[in-house]
């Protein structure tokens, strides 16, 4: 017959047993959470930003002079910085830009730099696909110069006066406008974006196999007010070509010849043509490199070349100002692009021609630039991506200073690594006990620089922080924004080695409101209050899930501005400009969540430690402190849902 214990203290005993192996379990259990973590994180990183083992031996040339009509310098004498050319060439000779044919760079209007791939030379003609629109543009401003055209408010039944009865019966087509034409905003109904070229179902295929592609177009319907919106299509430049038929008394490739490519010295180069004989100005074009360099500097000397005004200013002006929005950061004008870019802090605005595959005549008019691309005319977004990489990484932080910028990141990253060193020396001395918190600091140092610092030493580090309702909400804000934006950082990631750039879109709500949750909030509080780690992930949905709402509530406005102010278009895990853009959305989202913090603190609800310090002794703060229900945040959590919505509301705008 089994005895039982009658020691007084037995209970006890088995109590405190049972919670040491409880403690113990959870510290094996956050040990291996927080270390796999720091390892995804550490390997993930480290896999981003690898480079290549070694360099080509890369030598710069000044570009030969021949009868083209250039003048030539080298990089130094036209202030572009050489070092950051010749690693350039060094990359892309290492491999990864098997697709290049050309990039040429005219600063000050000489040609400083030049050079070809994959057999290309200085005669090579290439395929400059939509580029080709842009030449076009030019073309209408060189006609009202001359008065065959009166301006971009002239109506379409007008310009095509053969349509006109056919215009005219149809009350939105009546309103067409050649300014609409030049936009890209008529409404006309099409597509040809669903289906890739060279299918059927493209519209701008069947357009170019249509024995009357004007007659093809103007059937179409109009599903929406010409001038509200854009919409991509190249049957608004294939109008463009029958305008100047008609105002002009010859093919659009003739008239170019006359008023444009002569003037320019062009004499090298293909125009292709419609089934029925009209220039083909969607993307027939093929230029030579140093060709398309004269069409950028034409724009960049506002419309001059070599004494002669070929174009009128107020033209190249009104033609490369932004008319439209396509999206964040793209903006559009009479058939050439704008976007915004930036070379550390500072930004610059360009205005461009772009082709399908990566064409490019890019005309800096602040650094007195063009630069010119062309490609194998294929992978459009995988080309397009690689020059923006070349553009953002190199060719900009060549011919821009950025001295004032450079200055303030690494002053900033100096402050960032002197925090992180007192960190590492706190952590030696055994002030901040345990691997995970040693991770979270850490992270926060990293990410917030010398205001997580700050936060530090103003909450967790000091004596009293745990009972002061203000310092104990900074620590929950950066402790709370930390794991969201480092489930933003590890998205990124993912997304730069493995996931389609789309998927960022939908995946950045729960990847940032998981990893918040269930290695931040969750494991926080198994470690203070001694419970199971499962049981912690039941408990903290609550709280997690609201303060990732305020936290995405003040993060996504911030990044939204930066992108806009400077938009990154290619993401660098080793560029100061992404790391400073992070502590920017940080700090925005600490400041929003702070208010919440600072409630749950005040009405004594936690998700924060349950545990003072004390110079190295750590021990409970006392009884009172408890998790939150939804009887005590059902308004934080009705805020938070709004604030949901909204976030998930302007995602699917930016999906859309």
């Amino acid at each position: 017959m089994a005895t039982r214990s009658l020691h007084p203290g037995g209970s006890a005993n088995r109590l405190r047993a049972r919670s040491i192996r409880t403690n113990d379990t959870n510290r094996n259990l956050l040990s291996r959470i927080h270390l796999f973590g720091l390892w995804i994180i550490v390997i993930l990183f480290i896999s981003a930003c690898s480079s290549k083992e070694a360099k080509t031996p890369y030598e710069y040339q000044i570009p030969e002079v021949t009868s083209d009509g250039w003048d030539t310098a080298s990089l130094a004498d036209a202030g572009l910085d050489s070092g950051t050319i010749a690693t350039m060439m060094g990359d892309i000779q290492d491999g990864g830009f098997d697709n290049l044919h050309s990039l040429v760079i005219v600063k000050d209007g000489r040609l400083v730099f030049e050079t070809y791939f994959r057999g290309h030379n200085e005669s090579s003609i290439d395929f400059v696909a939509s580029v080709t629109k842009s030449v076009t543009s030019i073309l209408v401003g060189i006609a009202i110069k001359q008065g065959l055209i009166e301006g971009p408010d002239q109506y379409l039944s007008e310009l095509l006066p053969s349509y006109a009865d056919f215009l005219n019966a149809d009350p939105l087509k009546r309103k067409l406008q050649l300014r609409h034409i030049l936009t890209m905003t008529s409404g006309i109904e099409w597509d040809e974006e669903t289906f890739p070229y060279g299918d059927p179902q493209n519209d701008a295929t069947s357009m170019e196999r249509n024995p009357d592609p004007v007659k093809f177009i103007l059937d179409r319907p109009i599903i929406r007010e010409p001038g509200t919106q854009f919409q991509y299509s190249g049957a608004k430049t294939m109008l463009l070509s029958a305008i100047l038929q008609e105002a002009t008394g010859m093919t659009a490739a003739d008239y170019a010849k006359q008023t444009l490519f002569d003037p320019l010295g062009i004499s090298q180069y293909r125009w292709e043509a419609y089934l029925d004989g009209h220039t083909n100005t969607d993307g027939g074009l093929n230029m030579r490199p140093r060709d398309m360099a004269k069409i950028g500097q034409l724009m960049l000397n506002n419309g001059q070349w070599d004494g002669l005004q070929i174009v009128s200013p107020e033209w190249v002006a009104e033609s490369t100002q932004a008319h439209t929005t396509v999206m964040p950061g793209i903006r559009y004008g009479y058939q050439w692009w704008r976007e915004k870019q930036a070379i550390y802090l500072e930004s610059v605005d360009p205005y461009f021609a772009a082709g399908f595959g990566g064409q490019l005549i890019s005309v800096y008019p602040n650094q007195n630039m063009v630069v010119i691309v062309t490609s194998e005319a294929s992978n459009h977004a995988e080309n397009s991506s690689r020059i923006m990489f070349l553009r953002n990484k190199y060719i900009l932080p060549a011919a821009v200073p950025a001295l004032l910028s450079k200055m303030i990141l690494w002053s900033w990253t100096i402050l960032t690594a002197g925090g992180l060193v007192f960190l590492i020396l706190d952590i030696a001395k055994g002030r901040i006990r345990g691997f995970g918190w040693s991770v979270y600091w850490l992270l926060i140092g990293a990410l917030f620089g010398p205001v997580g610092l700050a936060a530090y030493l103003l909450s967790y580090r000091h004596q009293q922080a745990m009972k002061a309702t203000l310092s104990k909400a900074l620590g929950m804000s950066v402790f709370s924004t930390t794991g969201t934006v480092t489930g933003l950082i590890l998205l990124t990631v993912l997304q730069k080695l493995f996931l389609p750039g789309g998927s960022v879109i939908l995946l950045v709500i729960p990847v940032t409101f998981l990893v918040g949750w269930l290695t931040f909030i969750a494991a926080l509080t198994t470690s203070t209050r001694h419970i199971r780690y499962w049981k912690a992930v039941r408990q903290t949905v609550l709280t997690a899930f609201i303060s990732a709402c305020f936290v995405l509530a003040g993060l996504f406005p911030m990044l939204v501005f930066l992108s806009l102010r400077w938009f990154p278009t290619e993401v660098d895990l080793t560029s100061p400009l992404f790391w400073i853009m992070m502590t920017a959305c940080s700090i925005a989202g600490a400041v929003v969540i702070y208010p919440f913090s600072f409630w749950m603190a005040r009405r004594k609800l936690d998700y924060w430690p349950v545990q003072a310090v004390y110079g190295r002794e750590i021990r409970p703060e006392g009884d009172g402190r408890r998790l939150p229900t939804l009887r005590d945040a059902w308004g934080a959590l009705l805020l938070g849902l709004i604030v949901f919505i909204g976030i998930f509301g302007f995602l699917a705008m930016s999906l859309g």
